[in-house]
């Protein structure tokens, strides 16, 4: 829009039209449309370029946590063990236990969970922390929120009929980036709230990769409200650990100078995290793909070539030991670019394969860029990665414990101690990792001269690579060396790698089976270790110590008290082996002698989401045996939004003997969304026999949004029955 249109302009005040012709209204609007071309740029070999934002994005899961009220009223509800007990309890007995679980960070994985869209949280809450694990989506998810705003505002200032404060403009930094400032600039002396504010504002647009010009940042600090600005706020795991503490500058300054109107979204690794030095008003987990998700999202990358998603997603129904690595955005976008680039047909099974073929695949997508041809035994790709693992392993301690990266400097001088003569080669060789592949990227905009790998999975990757070729120089001293950072959450991918690269894997997940711990997280990391390694390497000894590992990380999981540690083992059985584990969950979900476990089997089953656990939910759902496992099964139905599972849950729905769980098959109808489901939630919507439940009957209706709901919902609005 230029502000010497001829065609009239419709504008709310003269402030408005101020701004016009003030070209305020250009700025901001060339702003958003760079912030649009940043999000879809091409050049980065690994940035989704096949996918439109629009089309793909990650649901995302909340975990809420409830008041004691509710806690009680849950517990009854669902009928979990030592119901009787809760029943007995006295208030003060009842606020105890509710202060136990919330004082030890357990209480939060037992809140009540539903799929929520990353948008409508955003709208919700305001301020949302997004947790995930390696690859989950979190940057995706932050940059699919901030180009919906500027799409939202591209669409107002071409309307004609808009004000600059009804544009939302968001701004994308890496928090360590913004940490690295906040240490080399000093706050203004004699400054007040609203100057510090700005000092923030400025300083987190200066950590953003989309470069604003300072008449459009006094424009922001001055004119524009702060409740208009979208903080996108990445990589809160990799801020160094001594900047996260309760009363350093860092953390202080971000809590208490971040405009408090303002809209933000923090993220952040699980691992590792404790709290946010942004205040957040909601933490939401994202929620792995489903099978739906997977078709998808392949059918969206294959949209230009359907022949070929066709036929990797019938390579995937035959392979289901490959489910697991779909289920993880950045694992399936891997398997979707080796898949493209390969005319093999085999598929990698591991993790660890998949970052082998998937890193070949960059180098040839970095000569084909170029134009230039190379063979598959190219001598200067082994050179360039040996490079990579003595540049991973030697600077990862650094990017841990202080979330710096490493600038050219010190990367050639550390070339040169390794390399001596050879160094002038290898020198080469960097910049090229640097400019003609991708493997390295600079770490912040532009003008940042730090650099890190271009997925911190792929840094973790070359560090296991580093450490495996020790080990087959000097296995005690490797041993001894990753002993050491077992109880370190930001050396456990690092090891998960590395377990996946040794011939004979038992050394290390022996080692790791005799550590102590009083919440077994060794035995977690040991299998989520052997879920990486490839079963061809294991004697009938390995095979036997694994299964006894996995046994007793079963009876945790299923078996035990404690809900959070149930939580983090049944997250290292689905890492271990996503189809043993769902054998044994269908198994314990059809056996009275886990009739307490069913809850926690029941939210498994979701989570791996296959076509094998929505038939066994809906076997269970459908038999009087397990009646007291329907609530929880009717939930897991719903998370795990299948089509398929409408049938079954309109036939509860009709049923008198499901009365004590309509409320729970109307809202995972509603979760589902089918409008096959709309007349069967009308007809109980206007029958008094499901008053208890007409709330959620309502509310499933108003999530399908169809349109002949809309007469059933005027009527009770009219009705005073209701």
């Amino acid at each position: 829009m230029s502000s010497n249109q001829l065609e009239p302009i419709k504008c709310k005040t003269i402030e408005d039209a101020s701004q016009i012709i003030s070209g305020d209204v250009e700025r901001v609007e060339d702003y958003l449309e760079r912030f649009r071309k940043w999000v879809n740029k091409r050049e980065e070999p690994f940035d989704l370029r096949k996918l439109d934002l629009e089309t793909i994005h990650i649901p995302l899961k909340v975990t809420e946590e409830r008041t004691r009220d509710e806690f009680k009223e849950r517990e009854k509800e669902r009928n979990v063990r030592r119901l009787k007990d809760l029943q007995r309890s006295s208030d003060s007995e009842i606020d105890r236990r509710y202060k136990d679980l919330r004082d030890e960070n357990m209480f939060r994985k037992r809140g009540a969970e539903s799929i929520i869209e990353a948008k409508e949280a955003l709208e919700r809450h305001k301020r949302i922390g997004i947790l995930g694990g390696p690859g989950a989506g979190k940057t995706t998810t932050e940059k699919y929120l901030g180009f919906r705003a500027a799409n939202a505002g591209m669409e107002k200032l071409n309307s004609g009929n808009f004000s600059l404060k009804d544009i939302t403009i968001p701004i994308f930094a890496r928090l360590p980036r913004l940490e690295e400032l906040i240490r080399k600039r000093k706050i203004p002396d004699s400054s007040g709230q609203r100057e510090i504010e700005d000092f923030v504002i400025d300083l987190t647009i200066d950590a953003s990769p989309v470069r604003m010009d300072k008449y459009l940042r006094d424009l922001i600090k001055k004119d524009i409200p702060r409740s208009s600005l979208l903080f996108l706020l990445d990589a809160l795991d990799e801020v160094s650990r001594k900047s996260l503490g309760h009363n350093t500058h860092f953390t202080t300054l971000l809590r208490e100078s971040l405009p408090e109107d303002a809209l933000v979204v923090a993220a952040s690794r699980i691992v590792g995290y404790t709290s946010s030095p942004v205040k957040i008003n909601k933490e939401l987990e994202l929620v792995a793909f489903n099978q739906q998700n997977i078709d998808k999202f392949i059918k969206v990358w294959y949209r230009h070539n359907t022949e070929k998603g066709d036929k990797l997603l019938g390579q995937l129904k035959q392979r289901p030991a490959i489910h697991g690595m779909c289920q993880n955005p950045l694992l399936l976008t891997m398997l979707c670019m080796v898949n493209d680039g390969s005319d093999d047909s085999s598929l990698p099974a591991r993790r660890v394969e998949l970052y082998q073929k998937c890193i070949k695949e960059l180098f040839k997508w970095g000569n084909v860029r170029l134009g230039i041809r190379v063979n598959d035994e190219d001598a200067e790709r082994d050179y360039a990665l040996d490079l990579l693992k003595n540049i991973a392993f030697e600077f990862f301690d650094d990017y841990v414990s202080s979330g710096t990266g490493f600038n050219i400097i010190q990367v050639q001088n550390k070339i040169r101690e390794i390399y001596k003569d050879n160094s002038d080669y290898y020198i080469g060789i960097e910049e090229k990792l640097r400019k003609r592949y991708g493997i390295l990227v600079k770490y912040g905009g532009e003008d940042a001269e730090t650099f890190v790998f271009l997925h911190r999975t792929f840094w973790e990757y070359f560090v296991a690579q580093y450490i495996s070729n020790w080990m087959d120089n000097d296995k005690e001293k490797a041993l001894e060396f990753i002993k050491k950072r077992f109880w370190d959450p930001e050396w456990h991918e690092s090891i998960c790698f590395f377990a996946g690269t040794l011939e004979d894997p038992m050394p290390l997940i022996d080692t790791l089976c005799k550590e102590n711990d009083l919440l077994s997280r060794h035995l977690f990391l040991a299998l989520r270790c052997a879920g990486e390694v490839d079963a061809k390497a294991l004697d009938e000894k390995g095979k036997d110590v694994i299964n006894e590992l996995v046994d007793k990380v079963w009876w945790i999981c299923y078996e035990g008290e404690n809900d959070f540690i149930s939580d983090l083992a049944g997250e290292a059985l689905v890492a271990y082996s996503l189809k043993i584990v769902e054998r044994r969950l269908i198994a314990a979900l059809r056996s009275r002698e886990y009739e307490g476990a069913w809850r926690r089997v029941a939210k498994s089953l979701w989570k791996i989401g296959s076509p094998e656990a929505v038939q066994a939910l809906m076997d269970v759902l459908r038999s009087r045996e397990y009646e007291g496992a329907w609530h929880c099964v009717a939930d897991a139905l719903g998370e795990i939004d299948n089509p398929e599972a409408v049938p079954a849950l309109i036939s509860a729905l009709r049923s008198r003997e499901y009365e004590d769980v309509w409320k729970d098959v109307a809202d995972a109808l509603g979760k589902i969304g089918s409008p096959e489901a709309v007349q069967a939630l009308i007809s109980a919507l206007r029958s008094r026999e499901y008053e208890g439940a007409w709330h959620c009957v309502a509310r499933a209706l108003g999530k399908i949004g169809s349109p002949e709901t809309v007469p059933a919902l005027i009527d009770v609005l009219r009705s005073r029955e209701y």
